[in-house]
């Protein structure tokens, strides 16, 4: 139960910064990542949320990244993250 509640707090995190955008496969990302942690003994919340947060903002950044080089456009890694 712990993983689905991270998974799913996470998702809605994400998906509430930029509800326009493609969030197709984000999903699967965020419980593949707890999935893959947890496999090697990993309970911690904390831990366990941080690492899918991660996982998730890696994602969007790299989906941003392919969908502005089939545009033709650049996008600001900095600028996604608010910093």
């Amino acid at each position: 139960m712990l993983l689905l509640d991270i998974r799913k707090r996470i998702v809605e995190e994400t998906v509430s910064m930029n509800p326009a955008f493609d969030y197709e496969g984000l999903d699967e990302e965020v419980a593949q990542a707890l999935i893959d942690l947890s496999f090697y003994g990993e309970r911690d919340r904390a831990h366990l949320t941080r690492y899918a947060r991660a996982r998730a903002n890696q994602f969007v950044w790299t989906r941003c990244q392919l969908l502005s080089s089939r545009e033709g456009t650049y996008t600001n890694k900095y600028a996604l993250h608010g910093e």
